[in-house]
């Protein structure tokens, strides 16, 4: 490496080892808040966390075997009822909802029943 490269490379790596940590501290700062909710029920526990503007994560934990054969969980909306999912056996599950939902309802898809319905509080 010839003499002003090596200069610039000196220089460069001072910046970067001063930068780098000041950038992700940063980051870490004004990183947007995650906005999260926790439900407890007697077969079910659900949790619904904002990642951002437009996309939720709902966690539905369930606790005890279900006592039907088939549960389809939907989001709703005043104007929509979006189908995100289905619920098998004990478990914990993970599903992307849109983030303007107002509730989570969960429905027995061979009898037509509503099982349950989670309100979101936001």
């Amino acid at each position: 490496m010839i003499r002003p490269l090596r200069r610039y490379h000196f220089i460069l790596w001072r910046c970067l080892a001063v930068a780098l940590p000041l950038l992700f501290v940063l980051a870490i700062v004004f990183r947007p808040p995650s906005h999260e909710s926790h439900y407890e029920a007697e077969d079910f526990s659900w949790k619904i966390n904002s990642t951002s503007d437009s996309v939720s994560i709902v966690s539905i934990s369930v606790k005890n075997p279900l006592k039907f054969p088939s549960c389809l969980v939907y989001a709703k909306n005043d104007a929509q009822k979006i189908l995100v999912g289905q619920l098998d056996a004990v478990g914990d599950y993970r599903f992307d909802v849109p983030s303007d939902i107002t509730r989570i309802q969960l429905i027995d898809a061979i009898h037509q029943q509503e099982i349950t319905e989670f309100l979101i509080n936001k």
